[in-house]
């Protein structure tokens, strides 16, 4: 790295995403690097999260230097392998090594873990074979079964896992049947333009080229696009988070757009929450939100972290996962999240929400269960969000609770599942909690209890 007398690095996510650089479901950051007061802010190679500066030919502003989520104090790798970069969707979970080598873990019956061994369960992480050294990781699809993973290896895109009839893996129609189980990483057929973060959501992925985006997929007016054309914008993007049905983007004014449907089953309810009826092809500003460094989304609810450390939720809420402290649903007005410090990092996962605040905590609401309630599918703890405090279970938490048990020192970051959660650490090692009936928490083992204090993966 180079020698600053005072180093900051903004953190974005995407279901984990970043500004200059996923999450979604993937964990991307803002790399610009600010010296002491009195001197020009100087881009730093080496990253907190994936190892990259800024764009070079990114027509973004710089990050703002009064943003609380330019805290971090940099990366301090002690571990082998030293993990900076971490994913997780559906069933699975993806880690980048500061190498570019991607492993994954958890449910195989997509390939997402890169095995031709399908409906496998891998409980450690297994190498996933690209071409060469990754420089983001995305992973995202429908939040219980299909699971899709992309890896931007400069300037193109490499994807595996779930096809589907969406053609999700952007390569040309004679190259892919639309099948569930592509094990073997393969480029997206055309796509030469990626300069940052990727963002998988369950009918399409985006990739952003400079400060606009470039999608494929099914767009959300149900037209197939399997190989990538843009995606037009309102304003230059210095963010984008995939989701169910929808994605959104952090634009360079600090607003948030979105498309598609946030509660994808109900269109009366999405006339409601974006005022332009069912849905929509084209990003549209959501109204009232405004000041934002990070957004996060996967499953049918939006995040977003103020520069000053609020934290804004909106969309479904039957988990309690906008943590409003009531699990009422179709909340369509952002609202703030109560939390007992400013945050300075978000993820969210399919039914639930953790951030990271400014003494390094990290808290989390939502579902701390599989299920719905129903006879056909009742409520089964699984300790996503933690415990209580007399350390017991519940079925869901719609008001934000300490995660105990993380070690001791700096989280950097977070990706959440469908019902588990992991947290990368300052010294590059992982921690996973909640659902492990697939390996997804990459314990070396798979079973069908709870797991709410965190563990360390085994690499």
């Amino acid at each position: 790295m180079l020698l600053l007398m005072r180093t900051r690095a903004r953190r974005f996510a995407a279901c984990a995403v970043a500004a200059y650089a996923l999450i979604a479901c993937s964990v991307l950051t803002d790399y610009s690097l600010k010296s002491d007061p009195g001197t020009t802010p100087t881009p730093e190679g080496g990253s907190l999260v994936d190892g990259r500066g800024p764009d070079p030919g990114d027509s973004s502003s710089l990050p703002d230097a009064t943003s609380i989520v330019d805290a971090d104090p940099g990366p301090m790798c002690t571990q082998k392998p030293c993990i900076v970069q971490i994913a997780a969707a559906v069933q699975n979970t993806c880690a980048r090594i500061d190498d570019g080598k991607v492993k994954c873990w958890g449910w195989n019956n997509t390939g997402v873990v890169g095995s031709a061994t399908k409906d496998a369960d891998f409980p450690t992480p297994q190498s996933v074979a690209l071409a060469g050294p990754a420089d983001e990781i995305a992973i995202g699809g429908w939040p219980l079964d299909y699971a899709t993973a992309c890896a931007r290896r400069g300037a193109g895109v490499d994807c595996w896992g779930a096809d589907g009839a969406s053609k999700m893996l952007g390569r040309s129609a004679d190259a892919a049947a639309g099948g569930d189980f592509f094990p073997d990483p393969a480029p997206v057929a055309g796509f030469t333009g990626a300069t940052g973060e990727i963002a998988v959501g369950s009918q399409r992925v985006c990739a952003r080229t400079g400060a606009f985006l470039q999608c494929w997929g099914t767009n959300y007016a149900g037209d197939l696009n399997p190989t990538p054309v843009p995606f037009n914008t309102p304003k230059p993007v210095k963010q984008i988070a995939g989701a169910r049905a929808f994605h959104c983007a952090l634009l360079d004014s600090e607003e948030v757009a979105c498309a598609g449907n946030i509660y994808w089953y109900d269109p009366l309810w999405n006339a409601m929450n974006y005022g332009r009826g069912p849905g929509s092809v084209e990003l549209q500003i959501v109204s009232g939100v405004s000041g934002i460094a990070q957004i996060a989304t996967q499953g049918m609810h939006v995040c977003a972290l103020t520069k000053t450390g609020g934290v804004l939720c909106w969309g479904r809420n039957s988990r309690g996962q906008l943590g409003r402290g009531t699990n009422e649903d179709k909340a369509d007005v952002p609202a703030a999240v109560t939390l007992p410090k400013p945050a300075k990092f978000i993820a969210t996962g399919a039914n639930h929400t953790c951030a990271i605040l400014t003494d390094d905590t990290v808290w989390c609401w939502g579902a701390n269960s599989t299920g719905n309630g129903k006879s056909s599918r009742p409520f089964l703890p699984r300790g996503q969000v933690g415990t209580l405090a007399d350390g017991g279970l519940d079925d869901f938490a719609p008001t934000p609770r300490k995660v105990l048990g993380l070690p001791a020192g700096v989280t950097r970051t977070l990706a959440l599942g469908y019902a588990h959660t992991c947290a990368l650490e300052q010294d590059g090692a992982v921690y996973c909690w909640g659902k492990n009936e697939h390996g997804q928490l990459g314990l070396g083992s798979v079973d069908d209890t709870a797991h709410a204090t965190p563990a360390r993966v085994v690499f």
